[in-house]
């Protein structure tokens, strides 16, 4: 690739990655471009006989035989947008937009759902962007929240860890816990979790990014997808607010929707209001439950 202008780069890598299968090859190659070299998308379409020097070239081209190899976007610039923000990724599932979603129901409801300094707890916390950024959404509205994030994976939670250091003051109420879903008995106003729940035996048929790259922890739900629903179901309640309601908000995947339902009907749980959320794309999504 040495010696050649940015433009004729951009064409050749975006060729490379169209043959491997890539959708929106062109853009990718781009956005790999100016994480390899910091080269604005803006400049590159301004400069296009711009020259890259030596370095530039070989990290480029390193970047581009990644993925054209199918290794994540997220894992190769190490960071993933998630609600307007850039959370680091490694070992840990990479953010999807449909789970902003989750943000935008609580935000959509805080003064409803929420009062004085609540207390949330995430389960299956990965990254820690949906806990972290429901704080850094929040605190401006209420005494600051304090917030609570949990994950078995201790390469997680370093990441979480990591992102919290990047986002929030040192002093900042957020806690990490290293738990098999619930921490030590406290209660709380809010309950989100974004679980495994991908079927055992559907995992090898996932696209190759997923399969091969992403942690099977944060995918594999067990046979039927719903192992981590029942456990949340038979867990929560000594979790649950005893001065008022707790909502608790669970993402799902698609046709999951009737099967969580009934699980958490059979848990004899006093459910006021039940809430459903469609994605993008129409799918069944996000479901909720205020508990009494």
């Amino acid at each position: 690739m040495n010696g050649k202008p940015i433009d004729f780069l951009i064409r050749r890598s975006a060729a490379q990655l169209t043959k491997a299968g890539i959708e929106n090859a062109l853009y990718e190659t781009r956005l790999l471009l100016e994480a390899a070299t910091g080269i604005s998308l803006k400049k590159q379409l301004i400069q296009p006989d711009q020259y890259l020097n030596e370095k530039q070239v070989r990290v480029f081209a390193q970047y581009i035989e990644l993925r054209r190899n199918r290794t994540p976007f997220a894992y190769i610039t190490g960071q993933k947008e998630f609600y307007g923000r850039k959370f680091l990724v490694e070992n840990c599932l990479i953010p999807r937009p449909e789970t902003e979603l989750l943000v935008d129901l609580v935000l959509e409801n805080q003064k409803k759902w929420l009062s004085g300094k609540p207390r949330i707890l995430e389960l299956c916390t990965g990254t820690g962007c949906l806990g972290i950024t429901l704080y850094l959404e929040l605190k401006t509205e209420f005494a600051e929240p304090d917030v609570v994030l949990t994950d078995i994976s201790q390469q997680a939670l370093a990441t979480c860890k990591a992102n919290i250091m990047q986002y929030c003051e040192p002093d900042c109420q957020i806690e990490v816990v290293a738990a098999d879903l619930f921490p030590e008995s406290q209660q709380f106003d809010l309950i989100i979790a974004n679980p495994p729940y991908v079927r055992s035996k559907d995992i090898g048929n996932l696209e190759a990014d997923v399969f091969e790259y992403e942690p099977h922890l944060a995918l594999d739900g067990g046979e039927d997808g719903l192992d981590f629903y029942r456990r949340i179901a038979k867990k929560i309640k000594p979790f649950l607010s005893k001065i008022g309601n707790t909502v608790l908000l669970l993402e799902h995947g698609s046709g999951q929707r009737n099967a969580i339902k009934q699980i958490f009907v059979e848990t004899n749980l006093d459910i006021e209001k039940t809430i459903e959320l469609n994605d993008y794309q129409k799918h069944d999504r996000i479901l909720g439950f205020v508990i009494k």
